[in-house]
């Protein structure tokens, strides 16, 4: 049996309020709003201290009961530990992203049974694919036209310092970017579970995961923003002064790979209509090894 806790500067204290210096027992933590619950993981936001205006924080927990999961991560890093990095070594690189503070895994024979991430929120934001919705219903005045085109000019010059600094998100979503209506728009990462660093002599790795970025934040993009709006986010993130021959096979290949990727997720969308979704099992009231 192992475990591994690992605490951001400054943040140990609040790790021994919550009762999490011990790994083993993330999987009964429950305080707050519980935001998802899909069954291999969950979600709260809470305050601490419990009050008004009190700095809010995110919990995440994983935890594996099939073998395949339990065994995917037996020698490599687990989730919560590939998250709590991505988000360090993103603000290392002047990337805007969560805070955060905390991870722990819970171990037995080197199998995964449950690990945790903890992250301080961003106050004031919302998911970008929430705010789409709200902000394309407003009027469309020239303010409003102006106002888009400085927030896809922010997140394209992010996606380009996050890529120049070596890192791929892997998962690179509209739900896992935040936004906030400054004077200015203003963006952060969020959830890096597939996230990692290429170094650059891996040339043909990187260039692939860059395709994959791009592809898997195009996935959305055209529910939203013309044809004009998406090639002109394509140069910037790519940082390139115009559409050369390279720049044009890139495009080509992140077209492609986004329709492949649409294909595949309505795919599995009928496959989920037509067979229904696995049954999920109950969220134990604590981790049993916890009582040992």
């Amino acid at each position: 049996m192992s475990r591994c806790l690992v605490i951001a500067p400054g943040y140990g204290d609040l790790i021994r309020e919550l009762g999490l210096l011990d790994p083993r027992r993330a999987p009964a933590f429950e305080r707050g709003r519980l935001v998802t619950n899909p069954g291999s993981s969950r979600v709260f936001e809470f305050r601490h201290p419990d009050e008004e205006g009190a700095p809010r924080y995110f919990f995440k927990v994983y935890r594996y009961y099939r073998p395949r999961r339990m065994v995917t991560f037996t020698y490599r890093p687990c989730v919560a530990r590939v998250e709590y990095e991505a988000l360090v070594r993103l603000r290392e690189a002047g990337v805007p992203a969560a805070e955060p503070v905390a991870w722990g895994s819970h171990r037995i024979l080197r199998v995964v049974r449950s690990c945790f991430i903890l992250t301080r929120a961003v106050e004031g934001t919302r998911d970008l694919d929430v705010f789409l919705p709200d902000y394309f219903a407003r009027p469309r005045t020239q303010e409003w036209v102006g106002y888009k085109r400085r927030g896809l000019e922010t997140l394209a010059g992010m996606v380009r310092r996050m890529h120049a600094a070596g890192f791929f998100d892997g998962n690179l979503v509209f739900r896992n970017i935040l936004v906030r209506e400054d004077a200015d728009p203003s963006f952060w990462f969020i959830d890096h579970p597939k996230g990692r660093v290429i170094p650059a002599w891996r040339g043909a790795a990187r260039r692939q995961a860059l395709i994959h970025d791009l592809a898997s934040l195009g996935r959305q993009a055209p529910e939203w923003f013309s044809r004009t709006e998406c090639l002109r986010f394509f140069l910037q993130a790519l940082g390139a002064p115009g559409l050369g021959e390279e720049e044009k096979r890139l495009f080509r290949s992140v077209v492609a790979l986004r329709r492949h990727m649409l294909r595949k997720r309505d795919s599995k969308l009928k496959k989920v209509a037509r067979r229904g979704k696995r049954p999920v099992r109950p969220w134990p009231a604590g981790d049993p090894s916890a009582r040992r």
